[in-house]
């Protein structure tokens, strides 16, 4: 019995890179285009909701050069249709690529928009049954008319047809016995039309065409949002103060010039007079012997520009005429929060981490190829124990990549350069499916299940593939430690007004005795046949946290239960940043 599983396998995947995305929107591409079986409608559903996630990350012109391939044709007539009411570019793309039976043709064309139907003119592949419909609906024009006075380039360069006359100017002239000119761009379908601009603009500069004028409209945006995003930095900055400035002190120690944008707010200000982190005597000692000033740390107070702590470096001064000391010159930089230095070491930590993973992946990945390789017979036939082995060694980087993805979105997600994407999903039948999934595998090893859910939905603001995956990983990891004696109980309730809605998971005896769960280090054998992932039930329960948090919630220990906590879909509680507990 063969099972059509490739969407599902497709959207289970989770993409982070560049090349990734790419690759599963082709992959959505192949496996949506030639759709013949019953597909569920949830799937589906989702299946669309991948494409629209996907293309908001794919540039337009990319998106276009992939319908474009060589050798690429799709079958779905709603794929088509989906295509058809995007821009030219991507709908001339897939309708020049789409194959339907004439039935389907004829079911399509009239849904389709007007504007969609001139791209269908330049194929000459259609059935009768096609073109009788476009014909029907005004669409006659399906090749480009010749002007009455054309000539064809060739012939007129040839030197053999010149006879001597004198060159006219061959520009034909509206009139009553000739007709109008005619007008190229008008009488052309969308897509000539795009080249016949694209070449006008590069030859003339032309921006009157309509594609001119929607290529400057785009520029305009673009340079409006740059624009904006530049001053809102430089009001920021401006808000915050400089980082560093310039000063020159005299003898006394009082800053007599400073760097003009920061000059008002300091000069006059006395060294002496400030606070520092360690000895007063130290800096008034260094000034009256003339000693450089060595990363003091100095408190001004003042404007909101300055009031801050700042590092000293400065130099000892003397006149070029009589050698006199005259004060110190060096500069201020600015000390940044504590916070703000501690974000910059995780960042710098998280980068250092992807760095190793992608060093780690192409190894693996490769190994994993070559075990694929073996183990299908792709090179000939191999002996049934080395495709044994080599389905092992495949399983295991499978293993080993799939560890890499979590360590990367652990990383990203505390660093704050991954975001949870928007949705909203029900908790309560998600969680039921595991349940039941959890009774079948663990049956040997749990006395009995228990469940107790005081609401009939459940809705969080959290979309459903990653809600699906944070409450397996919860699930899953915990599972994992139950013995025969144990109870595997679980609750879903909202508290709040409904505003907040708490999965609560009992811990069985060998993991309440832990002393904190999340800080469990490596892989605990129990035996279980369900495991969470490869990395340890520390590291899913942190990661879980990770995700519970970006998602708005957070993920708790309360005596012997594990607590998620996560939001309803509801704007205003989110603005007002209530603190998450799981009191009622």
């Amino acid at each position: 019995m063969y099972i059509d599983d490739r969407l599902k396998t497709v959207l289970s995947q989770r993409v982070t890179g560049e090349r990734a995305i790419r690759t599963q929107y082709r992959q959505l591409l192949d496996i949506m285009g030639h759709i013949h079986t019953m597909i569920d409608d949830e799937l589906m559903a989702e299946a669309w909701q991948r494409m629209d996630a996907l293309e908001a990350q794919i540039a337009e012109k990319e998106r276009a050069a992939i319908l474009r391939e060589a050798g690429w044709r799709f079958r779905n007539a709603s794929l088509a249709s989906y295509f058809a009411g995007e821009s030219p570019d991507i709908a001339s793309a897939a309708l020049g690529k789409v194959k339907l039976s004439p039935e389907e043709w004829a079911d399509l064309i009239p849904a389709l928009p007007v504007r969609a139907r001139g791209f269908l003119r330049l194929r000459d592949d259609l059935p009768p049954a096609a073109t009788q419909v476009l014909e029907r609906l005004g669409v006659h024009d399906r090749a480009l008319p010749l002007p009455d006075n054309w000539v064809a380039d060739d012939a007129a360069a040839d030197p053999a047809n010149d006879d001597g006359a004198d060159i006219q100017d061959d520009t034909p002239e509206e009139s009553e016995a000739d007709g109008p000119a005619i007008d190229f761009e008008r009488d052309a379908s969308p897509v000539e039309r795009e080249l016949i601009e694209c070449e006008t603009d590069k030859a003339n500069d032309n921006i009157t065409s309509i594609g001119g004028i929607v290529r400057r409209i785009d520029a305009y945006r673009q340079n409006r949002e740059a624009t904006e995003q530049r001053t809102a930095k430089r009001r920021q900055r401006d808000d915050a103060g400089p980082s560093h400035f310039r000063f020159l002190s005299d003898a006394e120690g009082r800053i007599v010039w400073a760097d003009p944008e920061i000059a008002p707010s300091v000069i006059g200000a006395s060294l002496l007079a400030q606070r520092t982190t360690g000895d007063t005597w130290e800096l008034r000692q260094a000034i009256r012997t003339m000693q450089p000033l060595e990363n003091i740390t100095l408190e001004l107070v003042g404007a909101p520009s300055i009031t801050s702590r700042w590092i000293v470096r400065a130099f000892p001064q003397f006149a070029d005429a009589t050698g006199a000391f005259i004060g110190h010159g060096g500069s201020f930089s600015r000390v940044a929060p504590p916070e703000v230095r501690a974000a910059g070491i995780n960042r710098e930590a998280s980068d250092q981490v992807r760095q190793i993973l992608h060093e780690l992946r192409t190894p693996v990945n490769a190994v994993q190829g070559f075990a694929e390789l073996i183990q299908q017979q792709m090179h000939g036939s191999v002996p049934h124990n080395y495709r044994a082995l080599a389905a092992s060694i495949a399983g295991d980087s499978a293993a080993m990549m799939a560890g890499f993805e979590e360590i990367e979105r652990f990383a990203r997600l505390e660093t704050g350069d991954s975001i949870m994407a928007e949705g909203e999903c029900d908790l309560l039948p998600i969680v039921k499916r595991q349940l039941d999934r959890l009774r079948g595998a663990m049956s040997e090893r749990v006395r009995y299940f228990e469940s107790q859910f005081e609401t009939r939905s459940a809705v969080v603001a959290l979309n459903c593939p990653d809600l699906e995956s944070l409450s397996w990983r919860i699930l899953a990891t915990i599972a994992g430690w139950c013995e025969p004696s144990d109870v595997f109980a679980i609750g879903i309730r909202q508290v709040r007004e409904g505003r907040f809605t708490l999965l609560s998971v009992d811990l069985p005896a060998a993991l309440a005795a832990q002393e904190d769960v999340f800080a469990l280090e490596g892989v605990t054998e129990t035996g279980a046949p369900v495991r969470s992932g490869m990395l340890g039930d520390g590291f899913a329960l942190r990661l879980a946290r990770s995700e519970a948090r970006r998602a708005g919630g957070d993920l708790l220990r309360e005596n012997g239960n594990v607590v998620l906590v996560l939001p309803s879909p509801d704007p205003e509680r989110r603005e007002t940043g209530e603190e998450l507990t799981t009191d009622a």
